[in-house]
């Protein structure tokens, strides 16, 4: 499965998944493959968004608006023009997106 697990800390008892729309952030978030996720905020908007790689080495793009993660396709995902297949599955497993501000300036 490529859906996404939450898991929440409570102190005391330690890390309990949170599952369901009501607790999960990413409960709408299935690729049906192996996922592997990333939180920035890409947009620079304050709030984080959510970058996930697949088996097929393609990365989708969540975008966070008003409390939801909406999936944006096509020309809408900034990643779209990337893709990491044939080079990813089997052998190495899905595309795993890392982002970091290299040239440090304060942005992505």
């Amino acid at each position: 499965s490529g859906a996404l697990r939450y898991f929440k800390r409570f102190p005391g008892v330690g890390f309990l998944p949170m599952e369901g729309a009501g607790q999960n952030p990413f409960a709408e978030v299935d690729l049906l493959s192996a996922a592997a996720p990333c939180v920035a905020d890409w947009d620079d908007d304050g709030d984080l968004d959510l970058i996930v790689g697949d088996l097929n080495g393609q990365l989708h793009y969540f975008e966070r608006t008003d409390e939801a993660l909406v999936k944006r396709e096509g020309a809408q995902n900034p990643f779209a023009f990337i893709t990491a297949y044939p080079m990813t599955w089997p052998r190495y497993g899905p595309l795993t997106p890392t982002v970091a501000d290299v040239d440090g300036d304060g942005d992505l």
